[in-house]
């Protein structure tokens, strides 16, 4: 049949309706519109356009209960479209309906009345026109006396549409709408028990108060039947909501909710559950079953670590919280991992929001107290946790309804069931809903107070704090998160400061770490390296105060004596930062002989023994010999030159012009060679050997006024022109321009070349007396960079004296501990 023909088949069949009188034809009518009619979105419009809907609602007064079974059928499925709902609402059909619910107690007719008024009821403003006619007591004494699934079933979903409009709630909770409901948790059909969670599920979405969680419960067999429903999505939802009340939440204990969802979580991750199990931690009685059950805090320990839900990190950090004072419970998540799980958990916050430190950062403003700019260490981009080396050579749902489409018609009704669209609501919106409500709580914050309280209410060791990963995430946060939280400074004290853990410390060469990342600078005058060196040196004081006890001497003395040559090697490193009674040193570096290996390493590593005889020098108060000086920049004096009336012709060939006069009034040499009678007095030209042409010229110009301004920035040049000055017998020039190399031009690039020169040269004049031992004390003590000092003394060693440099720095300390003692 075509579409024009169908449609007029269908306006037909309504025409007919119309003027039949006849129950048994009406019921034949209706039967068939039913089965031809409505199976198609087109025909209920045609339905609904024609009058259709009006005649049936008419219909509904007739007494007869087959017709009123066809009708309601046909209502009920044409009341899945909103057009229709609305048509039934205008031609009268509320108070029918409530009437055929209260006067008819067949059970199909109740059923489907039910699945009448739950369609129209998805409409909030037709909903509270049934609050108006009080449907509410007429539902709850259908749901009471009814004993037919399909009554049960939608008479519970009408109940829970109802619901939906909030000022009606207290009304319904009067009735006692949520027991009704609950009671039916012990049946057997399964679509009924379906209809009866999912209907808790929304009453329990507004749990406020305890009237509807006791209702809910309606006697302690039907929470407990509702707990064996762990697992449905829907269930699951409903329990949640129910534990967030005490009253219900410790009910809920009591029937193994607790064993239940942790067995559910063991297999899998669940959201609700998760949530649920969350919930469960609050009280001591849900923590209680929480210990003693199988697996319970360690999947706690599980949870922390969820990454991909921020709800589910989030919760899992807050219920920690009730377990910190619960010792045998703080003791149970010890051993299953709960450290490495934080510290895990850091690390990853280290990865979002750290970054190389590779800017200076400047200082605030000077105030009182104090300290001077300060050098501190920070890993390179890319260095991951535990990846550290000290003794390399490296910079350190509005409804809670699942989808479910209540079925309303037996066999032999030949009608389609089409999905309602009140279920359509899944979980999932519910749980991104509150993915996005979650605070953005700082979750290095509670990580480092979970660490801090562990550290000081347990008394026992814990051997995953003293972990290299644990240490080395703790250093990364400080070193690489901007404004890192104080107490991760504070947990590195009290680890540091715990003297159950000194011996891991000492072979896991936790100063030289802490030194290496903390306590070596990027930049000069740097507020970020400021704060770090605070931090490091804070640290290290506390390693400091053990291991000068007894127990510190004697744990250092035994791997001096009994371990492998790379323990000793980095207990001798160590030393230096730890020790700074002058008695302990002498044990420790020369009679129990750790200054070998330290003198040892620097020939095959250079940063870290640096910084370890640094810090001995620093110790020692070892001074450095460089002393303030004020340098001219500029002046004139260099403009008053006077006219040259000497050549000198140097071994190169060159010639250099200088004034006779003013040579011989300022020095001996030269007065004797010009005005002793000697044949270059009589030479406009003379040969000068072994000199430099830099060099005669600038000697000619200091010989007459000097200044430093017209000294030779090369530091060669410089010590040739000291050279020079002892040569011509100008020994005030000579002590000038030491003065000037010492104080002023020696630097760690120079510092080489002024040391070579004083082995090489400068040993055969006594005016240079220790320039070589001044040289190691200021590239060891100075302030400069820990890389400027690392490459002064790289530059020295690779140079032809490595040997007696060695010797200069041991001299230099055996010199300053002898000379106390």
């Amino acid at each position: 049949m075509s579409k024009t023909g169908h449609s007029v088949g269908i306006i037909k069949l309504i025409n007919q309706l119309e003027k039949c009188s006849s129950s048994q034809s009406i019921y034949k009518l209706l039967v068939q519109i039913r089965t031809d009619v409505i199976k198609e979105d087109e025909g209920i419009k045609l339905l609904r356009d024609k009058g259709g809907l009006k005649r049936i609602v008419k219909i509904l007064t007739k007494p007869n209960e087959k017709i009123l079974n066809v009708s309601l059928s046909i209502l009920a499925n044409c009341c899945l479209q909103e057009e229709c709902r609305e048509q039934v609402v205008a031609y009268g059909g509320i108070p029918i309906i409530i009437g055929i619910l209260k006067n008819l107690n067949q059970e199909s007719i109740q059923s489907r009345a039910c699945r009448l008024i739950g369609n129209l009821t998805q409409n909030y403003k037709i909903a509270e026109k049934f609050h108006e006619h009080h449907i509410v007591p007429v539902l709850v004494s259908v749901l009471n006396s009814s004993s037919t699934p399909s009554t049960q079933q939608m008479a519970i979903r009408t109940l829970r549409l109802l619901w939906e409009v909030p000022k009606y709630r207290l009304d319904m909770l009067k009735a006692e709408v949520v027991k009704a409901v609950a009671v039916h948790l012990s049946t057997n059909d399964c679509d009924v028990k379906s209809a009866v969670i999912k209907a808790l599920a929304t009453f329990t979405k507004s749990l406020k108060s305890s009237g509807i969680a006791v209702q809910a419960q309606g006697g302690r067999a039907d929470l407990s039947l509702l707990v064996q429903e762990v697992g449905d999505p829907t269930a699951n939802l409903c329990l949640y909501n129910l534990s967030c009340l005490e009253i219900s939440r410790l009910q809920l204990v009591k029937d193994g909710l607790v064993e239940l969802v942790v067995a559910k979580l063991n297999n899998g991750v669940d959201h609700w559950l998760a949530m649920i199990f969350f919930l469960l931690c609050q009280d001591s009685i849900g923590r209680a079953h929480i210990r003693n059950c199988e697996r319970g805090l360690e999947l706690l320990v599980q949870l922390l670590q969820i990454t991909k839900s921020k709800v589910i990190r989030s919760k899992a950090f807050q219920a920690l919280t009730y377990f910190l004072y619960d010792k045998s419970s703080l003791e149970i998540l010890l051993v299953n991992g709960l450290v490495p799980a934080l510290i895990k958990s850091l690390a990853e916050y280290v990865i979002r929001h750290g970054r190389a430190h590779d800017k200076c950062l400047a200082l605030p403003e000077p105030q009182a107290g104090s300290v001077s700019p300060c050098y501190s260490g920070l890993s390179p981009p890319g260095r991951g946790a535990g990846q550290w080396s000290p003794l390399s050579d490296c910079s350190p749902p509005a409804s809670p309804a699942s989808v479910y489409s209540p079925l309303c018609l037996s066999e032999d009704e030949l009608e389609c069931t089409p999905t309602q669209p009140d279920d359509d609501v899944s979980m999932t919106q519910e749980e991104m809903k509150m993915e996005e409500e979650v605070s953005d709580v700082k979750e290095e914050e509670m990580i480092l107070i979970f660490l801090h309280h562990i550290t000081y209410y347990v008394h026992i060791p814990i051997t995953d704090l003293v972990a290299k990963l644990t240490i080395s995430t703790l250093i990364d946060y400080i070193s690489l998160v901007r404004e890192a939280n104080p107490k991760a400074g504070l947990l590195l004290c009290a680890i540091a400061g715990n003297k159950n853990y000194y011996r891991q410390l000492l072979d896991d060469q936790f100063v030289l770490t802490v030194h290496c990342r903390l306590c070596r600078p990027n930049h000069e005058c740097c507020a970020e390296c400021e704060r770090l060196l605070d931090e490091g040196t804070r640290v290290l004081c506390r390693v400091a105060e053990i291991s000068q006890t007894g127990l510190g001497e004697g744990e250092m003395t035994y791997r001096l004596l009994k371990a492998e040559d790379p323990v000793k090697l980095s207990v001798s490193l160590t030393i230096p930062h730890v020790i700074s009674q002058r008695e302990l040193l002498l044990r420790l570096l020369f009679k129990q002989k750790a200054i070998n290996y330290l003198m040892d390493a620097l020939e095959t590593t250079i940063m870290t023994p640096v910084a370890s005889l640094h810090a001995l020098f620093k110790t020692l108060e070892v001074a450095n010999p460089q002393k303030t000086m004020e340098i001219c920049s500029h002046c004139n004096v260099g403009s008053l030159r006077k006219e040259g009336t000497i050549t000198f012709v140097l071994d190169d060939g060159s010639t250099v012009s200088a004034n006779k006069s003013t040579l011989c009034n300022n020095s001996p040499m030269f007065e004797a060679m010009f005005r002793g009678g000697f044949k270059e007095s009589e030479q406009t030209e003379v040969r000068l050997t072994d000199i430099s042409a830099d060099c005669v010229t600038y000697f000619s110009r200091i010989i007459d006024t000097y200044c430093e301004c017209i000294l030779p920035k090369d530091i060669r040049t410089l010590l040739e022109l000291i050279v020079a000055c002892d040569r011509f017998l100008v020994p005030e020039l000579t002590s000038k321009i030491l003065s000037v190399v010492m104080n002023h031009s020696l630097n760690y690039k120079t510092c080489c070349v002024v040391y070579d020169w004083a082995l090489d040269v400068g040993y055969k004049y006594p005016i240079i007396g220790s320039i070589t031992t001044d040289v190691v004390k200021f590239v060891l003590v100075s302030q400069m960079t820990p890389k400027q000092r690392v490459e002064a003394v790289t530059l020295m060693m690779s140079g032809g004296h490595k040997k007696e440099l060695l010797e200069d720095i041991l001299d230099i300390i055996k010199s300053e501990l002898l000379f106390w003692n």
